[in-house]
């Protein structure tokens, strides 16, 4: 039984107060010790018979904190019952602590209602009901001597070496997967460690839980404080975190890469600790026989059982591992011969089976080596050693593909999303109600070219169904559209309820044990939720029947992330993990679940874990909780739903922070005149923060206010509420976008007396209007502020903008030096996005040869190739005439395995365009055209020139082949047609048919149309600006404008079509354009102090 979570202060009303009732006769012993959740504590219960008001009157309850002082001040001992009268769990114990009481009339017995003496309840620390307290005389605590010892044991033990690690066994051979890790990121930074192993010795493994706050293993301390578990390590490790804490600490580092040959043992207790004999009591023939076991083949297991038969859980799970993964083994059951199962222990030093050796060194157990598994380091060892052939792309595409009946690869997740048209295929599973894996190609360079090749299929997203290709996005949306999707996967229907009893159900029940007694250090797998106390697997919950290859280490965590589909009811996960399986449940973790759930933009998941938290588990409400509540009920049922539970709150809870959620919702949603109410409401009842403020000024800021915003400051000085760095932040964004360089000068003049309230990015705003007005001094003084501001921490953002900055103001040697600091601080290699910039600067410098070093050192440091990079070097060739240097730069793109983008294709064509090779430049742009995704919108420069060179060839067939590539990906325009008109004019051919379809895409023949028609406009030299300049088309109002159209995301493009007055349609893959309505006028920004509204 376990205890109900509790809400201190909150009465609840509709259960009124159980006064002490008459008691049934008493349970039996067994009944009562399974119903007492309290550890270390004798029951002893008296027989029945006994009159049942002396056992109800043996219990006093307390109704104040001084009538408890006074009850607990005597000379005997006491113990105290926390409940609530909601909680069937405290009725249950009231019988077994009335008995106590009869059975022990030499101490006190007291009730204490944890909701209604909040006081005392938090005073003892209680959490949840039923709660025991045990005082010995005088109201010391019967523990506190005991908890005492321990804690100041488990102090010097975290004292005793500067870095140390508690882990799951040593660091020469850790017992968990995650200790390993940890061990190898220490060592890789070279420094000194102490270590304890934890499976040796209980109560530090469990004392250091409740010490640390913090329920897992490993844990790493630096000078007596707590660093965090394998995760937290590792990332520290990879951002160069972990490395400047060491520093901080002036903890001596080994120069990098050379081995931490000894780990600093704590304690070593051999009869504590439990460890096994050493080597030398072997005999020889004995050490003989088992090293040959071990070697007798290259993937040998020690199992209890067989593998037809495994006789353990964990035996089991091995094996299935091992058949998963198809790899050949030999095994020995070690139930067979004792000599070998006690022998094994000491040849490997190892004290549990099974035992993995592979070309006779030895793995691990079941648990690491379901670690390895899961990473996909057990089979890149198997290959290393030779054992299995390295399994190929094509293998690794297949097993992919297969991995899930309906299979997506995308860019990006299908939480988030990374382009239009996987969001849309996505969109479309979800509302055909179908459960689909995913992967995203943009992690792994190698599956997403591999893939194309492999389907055939050039672009993303894939959708596979039973290992079959479907197609991408415009074939997914015509079956939805047709209906055929749901027909199609009808089979997979089912997908969601699947999916829901996956994440709640636990494993399934271990077979019945047919092995002997086994011995105290191979001990048979505790049942599912009761993992066997000491052993390796005890914190995983292992289950001993071979578990599903996703399942990992259980938690209400790993459950819920699991259930991804955002429509998935997480309360069968919930009520399944906290009731059926009575598992604990701590107000922190579901908060933290929730901030998850944010992330992952799963709203109205964070919603039902945050409403559950109340309903379910009757966890305190605290005004963040109802903050946090406000927002996501706007997210999830919009903003009327957020004032309708506003408005129903008590009043206790409606404070500060929950008054700020609501103006914040108002502001997301840009409900003005709503947010000024409240906001004059919040000023009213003395509410008022700068929060409130901020939320104001960036809200008129959004909207153009800029005049607003500097009311609104000053209105804050005249309250008193001290500004913030979000405060200037905005202040100066404002003065920015009206060019007010007088405000910006007063703002930096307080800056100068607190210098806490500017920010980087409020000083590189402030240099970029300082250097647009000419200041060039001004602007440099505040980059050199902004670099000053920037956090220890490395922050791509930050230093490419004084990037590119410095190189608008021609400050080379600055640009060199902002690099170098970037560098410094950055512990592995720089982000592609960083190098963009990097090259970026350099070219507008014109220096190509400091460009060409850029990219070749991120060529060597880089296994993701991001073309963009390319693009930007090949332009700059193209630009200067270096064609072969622009082509050796493609050979060689493509020599490593990569594909270029279309654009590559169609910026080497411009290249060979300007330097007059015409003919190799217009099947670059065919080929650019031909390669390109739907989603790609190109300027018309090249495309116009190939159709000046088909004139003149007078090929109206090549000419056409032209416009059908582009027109896969935009509508025609009034240039092209005019372009192809003159073609077929110049071969004279008919054009009447073109001039119907002119017509039919919404183009009207205009003057020019007539003199092409004549013979009068038959030019086609073009100069050679417009080579290197956008296309304007005739008609401004179409999408022929190449300056609107270039570089315009994908999941815009439909917006962008509209704005630009087309009314579009895609028709058997072919855009139509109709009639277009004229442009609207820009908005503009109004200056304060103009007398513009």
């Amino acid at each position: 039984m376990r205890g109900h979570s509790l809400t201190i202060g909150k009465p609840q009303a509709a259960s009124p107060r159980r006064e002490s009732s008459p008691l049934p006769p008493p349970p039996a012993a067994a009944a009562v010790a399974a119903a007492n959740p309290v550890a270390h504590l004798s029951l002893v219960v008296a027989g029945e018979g006994r009159e049942e008001g002396v056992m109800a009157a043996a219990v006093r309850e307390v109704g104040s904190k001084a009538e408890l002082e006074a009850a607990v001040g005597g000379a005997r001992a006491a113990a105290v019952h926390f409940w609530a009268a909601w909680c069937e769990a405290s009725k249950q114990m009231d019988e077994v602590f009335a008995h106590l009481a009869v059975d022990f009339p030499h101490a006190v017995f007291l009730r204490v209602e944890a909701e209604e003496q909040p006081e005392i309840s938090e005073a003892y620390g209680v959490a949840a009901v039923p709660y025991f307290v045990f005082l010995k005389q005088n109201g010391a605590s019967a523990t506190s001597s005991a908890e005492d010892a321990l804690n100041k044991r488990l102090e010097q033990l975290v004292n005793s070496h500067p870095v140390f690690l508690f882990m799951k066994g040593t660091p020469e051979q850790p017992r968990c997967g995650f200790s390993r890790k940890v061990v190898d990121v220490l060592k890789q930074e070279g420094v000194e460690f102490g270590s304890f192993d934890i499976l040796t010795d209980n109560d530090v493994r469990e004392g250091m839980k409740k010490f640390s706050n913090w329920p897992t293993f490993p844990q790493l301390y630096c000078k007596g404080e707590l660093l965090g578990g394998c995760d937290i390590v590792i990332a520290m490790h990879e951002s160069g975190e972990l490395k400047d804490v060491f520093k901080e600490h002036n903890i001596p580092l080994q120069p990098q890469g050379r081995k931490n040959e000894e780990a600093v043992k704590a304690e070593p207790d051999t009869e504590k600790s439990g460890a096994v004999p050493e080597p030398a009591l072997l005999t020889a023939a004995q050490k003989a026989r088992l090293e040959s076991l071990v070697n007798s083949s290259p993937v040998m297991v020690f199992i209890k059982g067989t593998p037809e038969e495994p006789k353990c859980g964990f035996s089991g799970k091995l094996v299935h591992i091992l058949k998963q993964e198809k790899i050949p083994f030999s095994s020995f059951d070690i139930l067979t011969d004792d000599e070998v199962r006690q022998g094994l222990k000491v040849l490997s030093n190892w004290p549990s089976y099974p035992q993995l050796y592979i070309n006779g060194e030895l793995v691990g157990g079941s648990d690491i080596v379901m670690e390895m598994h899961k990473s996909g380091e057990l089979k890149k060892v198997l290959s290393e050693k030779g054992i299995i052939a390295k399994e190929s792309l094509e293998d690794r595409l297949k097993a992919l593909i297969s991995s899930a009946p309906v299979m997506l690869f995308m860019k990006g997740t299908p939480d988030a999303p990374r382009c239009g048209f996987s969001s849309k295929v996505v969109n479309a599973l979800k509302q055909a109600g179908v459960s689909f894996g995913s992967f995203d190609i943009l992690s792994d360079e190698e599956v997403r070219q591999g893939l194309k090749t492999y389907s055939n299929w050039p672009t993303f997203p894939q959708l596979y169904y039973k290992t079959e290709l479907i197609g991408g996005c415009d074939i997914v949306l015509e079956l939805e559209k047709s209906g055929e999707l749901k027909s199609t996967l009808s089979d997979l229907l089912r997908g969601l309820s699947v999916a829901v009893e996956e994440a709640v159900s636990p494993s399934p029940p271990p077979p019945p044990p047919r092995q002997p007694q086994e011995d105290s250090a191979s001990p048979s797998p505790p049942p599912p939720g009761k993992p066997q106390e000491g052993s390796v697997d005890a914190e995983e919950k292992a289950s001993p029947s071979p578990p599903p290859s996703r399942r990992q280490k259980d938690s209400l965590f790993r459950r819920i992330a699991a259930a991804e589909d955002p429509r998935l009811p997480l309360s069968p996960v919930l009520e399944q993990w906290s009731f059926a399986e009575e598992r604990p449940v701590a107000k922190p973790e579901i908060q933290s679940i929730i901030k998850y759930l944010c992330r992952r933009r799963r709203f109205s998941q964070a919603l039902q874990l945050s409403m559950w938290m109340t309903e379910r588990l009757h966890l305190h409400l605290s005004p963040g909780d109802v903050a946090y509540r406000l927002e996501l009920i706007t997210k999830v049922h919009g903003l009327d739903r957020a004032v309708e539970y506003f408005d129903s709150m008590p009043d206790q809870l409606k404070q500060q922070q929950c008054y700020g959620s609501l103006l914040k919702c108002y502001a997301e949603a840009k409900c003005v005149e709503k947010a000024e109410e409240l906001f004059e409401k919040i000023g009213g009842m003395g509410m008022a923060s700068s929060y409130a403020y901020n939320v104001m000024m960036r809200l008129y800021l959004q909207n153009g206010q800029v005049e607003r915003v500097h009311s609104m400051y000053q209105a804050m000085e005249e309250s008193g509420i001290a500004p913030d760095i979000f405060t200037t932040d905005t202040l100066v964004a404002a003065y920015a976008v009206a060019e007010d360089i007088e405000a910006i000068e007063k703002v930096l003049e307080k800056a100068n007396s607190c210098n806490d309230l500017m920010t980087w990015h409020s000083y590189a705003t402030i240099g970029k209007v300082f250097m647009q007005s000419g200041k060039q001094e001004r602007a440099l003084q505040a980059f050199q502020e902004s670099e000053k501001k920037i956090a220890k921490k490395s922050n791509r953002v930050a230093y490419g903008f004084l990037l590119t900055m410095y190189a608008d103001l021609g400050m080379n040697s600055e640009v060199d030096r902002i690099w170098d600091v970037y560098r410094s601080r950055v512990p592995a290699s720089a982000c592609n996005s960083m190098y963009m910039c990097r090259i970026s600067v350099l070219l507008k410098m014109n220096d190509i040869v400091g460009a060409e070093k850029a990219y070749e050192e991120w060529e060597s440091k880089h296994v993701y190739h991001d073309p963009r990079l390319i693009n930007l070097l090949l332009t700059a060739y193209c630009k200067e005439g270096l064609m072969e240097k622009a082509e050796a730069l493609v050979d060689q793109f493509i020599k490593k395995g990569r594909t270029p983008f279309a654009n590559t294709w169609y910026k080497l064509a411009g290249g060979y365009f300007k330097v007059g090779q015409a003919s190799k430049a217009v099947d670059l742009t065919k080929k650019a055209l031909a390669s390109a995704i739907s989603e790609w919108i190109p300027d018309l420069t090249n495309v116009l020139l190939s159709l000046n060179y088909f004139t003149e060839q007078k090929n109206v067939e090549a000419a056409e082949e032209m416009a059908s590539l582009l027109q896969r990906l935009v509508p025609l325009t009034r240039d092209v047609y005019h372009g192809l008109l003159k073609t077929y004019v110049n071969a004279g051919e008919p054009a009447s048919d073109l001039l119907d379809r002119m017509k039919k895409d919404g183009i009207e023949a205009d003057e020019e149309t007539d003199k092409i028609l004549a013979g009068e406009d038959m030019s086609t030299n073009s100069p050679a600006s417009t080579i290197w300049s956008p296309v304007v088309c005739r008609d401004a109002t179409r999408i022929g404008c190449a300056a609107e159209c270039r570089r315009l995301k994908s999941d815009r493009r439909k917006e962008v079509l509209r704005n630009l007055g087309a009314s579009h349609r895609q028709v058997g893959g072919r855009w139509t354009v109709g009639t277009a309505p004229p442009p609207s006028p820009e908005k503009q920004y109004i200056r304060p102090g103009s007398g513009k509204h």
